[in-house]
């Protein structure tokens, strides 16, 4: 229900910014904001970024509840935390790609800054429970093995989302320095990740001929 309402007000907002004809120009359904004082752009983008940030906050009480489960053999209470934390993680996902389908803001702006800060945020969360991940793993019972793998493949694809998502996305600014992840990514996933990253970046920057 939440996914449907927040799509709906994404393409609602969509509509909205496409027929204004001052400070923004709308195509390709991408959004390029030429006005930093354009209220309805800021509106739209505070909304967004707000959306990620409940929703990472949502998602790191389910996190620790799904760790803290790990010692228990409660399968019905640790299949409703699960199925939340994947719902929740699917939303920060889609709102992460939403954010970037505006299209990369000309330099100098005031999106570019709050956006990346977001997205950062955002990635190094996603990389924090993986090592909340693996220190769990040390200390768990051996029935809890099987469960630490799927959080771990679960949370590594979101964190991988979300890696791409910024490195698209790229810094605003030379006083931001690259983030380079700390957890081991295997050949294939570097792979992909480059390849994806070219791709979607290529993409971008077609939409905004």
């Amino acid at each position: 229900m939440s996914k449907n309402i927040s799509k709906n007000t994404y393409s609602s907002a969509k509509d909205i910014l496409g027929g204004m004809g001052t400070g923004t120009l709308y195509s390709n359904f991408v959004f390029h904001f030429y006005d930093p004082d354009e209220p309805l752009a800021n509106l739209v983008i505070d909304e967004q970024l707000g959306r990620i940030q409940n929703a990472c906050q949502e998602r790191q009480a389910l996190q620790q509840e799904t760790l803290r489960l790990l010692n228990t053999q409660d399968s019905q209470l640790k299949s409703m935390v699960t199925t939340s934390l994947a719902d929740v993680n699917s939303r920060i996902m889609d709102y992460v790609d939403q954010l970037l389908a505006y299209g990369p803001p000309p330099p100098g702006l005031e999106f570019a800054i709050p956006i990346y800060r977001c997205l950062l945020d955002t990635t190094i969360a996603s990389e924090q429970f993986l090592g909340e991940i693996e220190t769990a793993s040390k200390h768990s019972p051996p029935f809890a093995r099987n469960e630490l793998k799927d959080m771990r493949r679960a949370a590594k694809a979101v964190f991988i989302h979300v890696y791409l998502s910024l490195r698209v996305f790229g810094s605003p600014g030379p006083e931001f320095h690259p983030f380079n992840p700390s957890i081991a990514l295997s050949s294939s996933e570097r792979i992909t990740v480059e390849l994806v990253c070219k791709a979607k970046s290529l993409g971008r920057r077609l939409k905004m001929l």
